[in-house]
């Protein structure tokens, strides 16, 4: 799919700020998370080239969105014991990051990795997904992040419980969504 197809119909599916606060919370999985897998879908179908120009042509609003989804997609991935959400989850990030700042992409990345050690791929489900990234200097900030010393979720300020339906990862002191649960 050319770039400016798929960032109009990015536009349709990444929709405004108070759409994404919903999103965040909204029941595990759900319907906008299909949405947002398929865009993941096209990027992966589209050639380097494509990608770089998706990737550099998001909105901030759009990144974050995608990383919410990579969020949500970790603990998906690891209540479906599914490797394959996570890649895509990894993917949402890598799009996300030519316009994220790294800190928060960075932050993020913990929540992947703690997902990949869950399903006990470790450094595996980064190294996988790396060549889906735009550009290789996204490709370094993903790699580089498995150089951190200290990885883990708590570090980057996130904490892990457990609900009925399985692992949950929130941060700080923040509530946990009912759709979390």
């Amino acid at each position: 799919m050319p770039a400016d197809a798929f960032l109009k119909k990015a536009q349709t599916v990444l929709l405004d700020d108070a759409a994404h606060l919903a999103y965040y919370g909204s029941a595990l999985p759900g319907p906008k998370d299909d949405e947002i897998t398929g865009l993941v879908d096209d990027y992966v179908a589209d050639a380097p080239p494509e990608r770089l120009k998706i990737a550099s042509g998001l909105s901030e609003a759009q990144a974050s969105w995608l990383g919410t989804y990579a969020h949500r997609m970790a603990i998906v991935s690891v209540r479906k014991k599914s490797p394959d959400i996570l890649r895509k989850a990894i993917v949402a990030l890598l799009m996300a990051a030519k316009v994220t700042d790294p800190r928060e992409s960075t932050m993020t990345m913990s929540v992947l990795y703690r997902a990949a050690e869950l399903l006990l791929l470790g450094d595996g489900a980064f190294r996988g997904a790396a060549p889906e990234a735009p550009d290789a200097d996204t490709e370094r900030l993903l790699l580089g992040f498995l150089n951190r010393v200290d990885k883990t979720i708590q570090k980057m300020g996130y904490r892990e419980e457990t609900g009925k339906k399985g692992i949950i990862i929130v941060y700080g002191s923040q509530p946990i969504p009912p759709g979390f649960l």
